[in-house]
């Protein structure tokens, strides 16, 4: 019995990080403002300094995961 209690709270600590880390989980703070923005027109020796230097939508999904773990620990 005391070993199935402890299996919960782990499976239960497990379950709200990884709603968490998928962003379905809401958080709250006092906000902040972040500023994203592409790199500046340049010459680009291949397509892979090129594809480095634009934000895309993966950056700002793990960015706003790393907010919410941040947010979570405080």
């Amino acid at each position: 019995m005391k070993k199935d209690k402890n299996n919960f709270r782990i499976l239960k600590k497990e379950y709200e990080e990884a709603k968490l880390l998928s962003g379905v989980e809401q958080v709250k703070g006092p906000g902040i403002e972040i500023k994203a923005d592409d790199a500046r027109k340049g010459n680009y020796s291949n397509e892979f300094e090129l594809w480095n230097s634009i934000v895309h939508d993966f950056d700002l999904r793990q960015l706003i995961v790393d907010l919410k773990m941040l947010m979570q620990r405080q």
